[in-house]
């Protein structure tokens, strides 16, 4: 079963999994921010096998680089914190937060 993740505006990228575009709300959910790519984007194949499109997100801490895994856009804190609630208690996820999209 597939959880609404926001803005229905998916695209696909060159590996044919649904990725969704985050500039159109203004939160997502992040389930990890993980310093190894390779884990990464395992973690976004075990999402999308699973409905959710998720997406990587590079970004430099300092000097390390990491992959911050996401998953939908929203208008709203609120819309975002009831989606994760739902992955959550699915078990899909395990841990997360809401941040804003940069």
């Amino acid at each position: 079963e597939q959880v609404d993740t926001g803005k229905d505006s998916a695209s696909q990228d060159k590996d044919g999994t649904k990725n969704t575009a985050a500039e159109e709300g203004q939160y997502t959910i992040q389930v990890a921010a993980l310093g190894d790519s390779t884990r990464a984007a395992e973690l976004t194949t075990r999402l999308n096998e699973n409905g959710v499109a998720a997406r990587i997100s590079p970004t430099m801490a300092g000097p390390q680089r990491l992959y911050r895994v996401r998953v939908g856009s929203f208008e709203s804190e609120q819309a975002a914190q009831g989606v994760a609630a739902k992955l959550l208690g699915k078990g899909v996820i395990n841990e997360w937060q809401v941040v804003e999209n940069k």
